[in-house]
C-alpha cells in the first residue's frame, strides 16, 4: 500500500480533513485548500512523517469519468466492520468488487501488476458464499462501466484462476470486443511503462497508418497551453514561439538515438517500441467515449 484511501462524505470533508491536521497530518503539495470537486473525487493527500498517507475521497471515481456511480446507494449498502479495534463500514462485496475493478482497469490502466488483481482475487475468495454477481452485472451496466469489469474480471480469471462464474463475465462483454484488448491489459501488468524509454509520441507516430504526418505534426508543433505547461511561460506570450526550437532540440536528444536505431532494424527497440504501442492502444480503448 502506497496510501490509505478513506471514504466521508462530502459534507463532512472539511471536519475530516481537520481531525487528520489534529493528528499531525499536513497537505503534501502546495495550494491544496482550492480543490475542484468538478474535477477531483477527494482531497488532497495529506502525511506526517511517521505516518502512511491518507487521502480523504467524498466519492469512488473522478467525477470527469465514465462512471456513473450510485453514491447513495453504497453508503446505503455500507456493512459494519471492526478495523484495528475500530467500528468502520466497509462496502458492500458487490460495490467493493465494481470499485477495484474501475481503480484497476480506468484509473491504473493495468499499471501495478498483479497487485490489485490479486486484490480482486481475496475479494472474490473472502465473500466467495455473499456475492451476488447477477446484481454486480446489473449495477456494472447502471454505472455504465460494463467493459471495464468484464476486462479486469477476465483477466482475473485467466492469470489467477479466480472463482468468478463464466456467466457473469460472459454477460458484461461488450459488443465486438476484441480478444486484443485483453492482450494489451496484459502487457501492462506484466510490462511496466516506467521501464519504457520510448515515448508514447513515437508509439503512436509508428502504430499510425494514415495520420503519421498529422501525429508528427502534433509532437514537433504541439499547442500553446501545452507548450505553457512544458516550459513553464504564460501561453498568451510572444516569446512562447522561441521554446518551440528548443522542443525540437530536447526531443532529438531524447529520442534521435532510438529513431535511428528504430530505421536500422534494431530488434532491441521494435520490440520495446510494440510494448509501448500496446500500452498507448489499451489507452485508447480505455478512454474511448461509447
Amino acid at each position: 500500500m502506497c496510501d490509505l484511501d478513506l471514504l466521508v462524505r462530502r459534507d463532512d470533508l472539511a471536519r475530516a480533513r481537520d481531525v487528520l491536521a489534529g493528528m499531525g497530518y499536513a497537505p503534501q503539495y502546495f495550494g491544496v485548500e482550492q480543490v475542484d470537486y468538478a474535477q477531483h473525487h477527494h482531497l488532497r493527500p495529506m502525511a506526517r512523517p511517521d505516518g502512511i498517507r491518507v487521502e480523504i475521497h467524498w466519492t469512488i471515481a473522478r467525477p470527469v469519468g465514465p462512471a456513473e456511480v450510485d453514491l447513495e446507494g453504497i453508503w446505503e449498502r455500507a456493512q459494519p466492520a471492526k478495523i484495528a479495534g475500530v467500528q468502520a463500514l466497509v462496502l458492500s462485496p458487490e460495490d467493493l468488487i465494481l470499485h477495484l475493478c474501475l481503480h484497476t482497469s480506468f484509473t491504473h490502466k493495468f499499471r501495478v501488476g498483479l497487485r490489485m488483481c490479486w486484490d480482486l482475487h481475496e475479494v472474490v475468495s473472502h465473500y466467495r458464499d455473499a456475492i451476488d454477481w447477477d446484481v454486480v452485472v446489473q449495477r456494472a451496466e447502471q454505472w455504465r462501466i460494463g467493459r471495464y469489469v468484464y476486462l479486469t474480471l477476465q483477466l482475473v480469471r485467466e492469470l489467477l484462476a479466480a472463482d468468478i462464474p463464466v456467466t457473469a463475465v460472459a454477460a458484461l462483454q461488450p459488443p465486438d470486443f476484441s480478444t486484443q484488448v485483453v492482450d494489451w491489459a496484459r502487457t501492462c501488468i506484466f510490462s511496466p511503462e516506467s521501464s519504457a524509454s520510448v515515448s508514447p509520441s513515437m508509439a503512436r507516430l509508428w502504430m499510425s497508418r494514415r495520420l503519421k504526418l498529422s501525429v508528427l505534426l502534433r509532437t514537433l508543433w504541439p499547442s500553446r497551453m501545452a507548450m505553457a505547461r512544458v516550459y513553464s511561460i504564460p501561453a498568451d506570450s510572444r516569446r512562447i514561439y522561441l521554446y518551440y526550437p528548443q522542443r525540437w532540440l530536447n526531443l532529438l536528444q531524447r529520442y534521435g538515438r532510438h529513431a535511428w536505431d528504430l530505421w536500422r532494424g534494431d530488434r532491441g527497440v521494435r520490440d520495446e517500441l510494440r510494448v509501448v504501442s500496446e500500452h498507448v492502444a489499451l489507452d485508447d480503448w480505455l478512454y474511448r467515449v461509447e
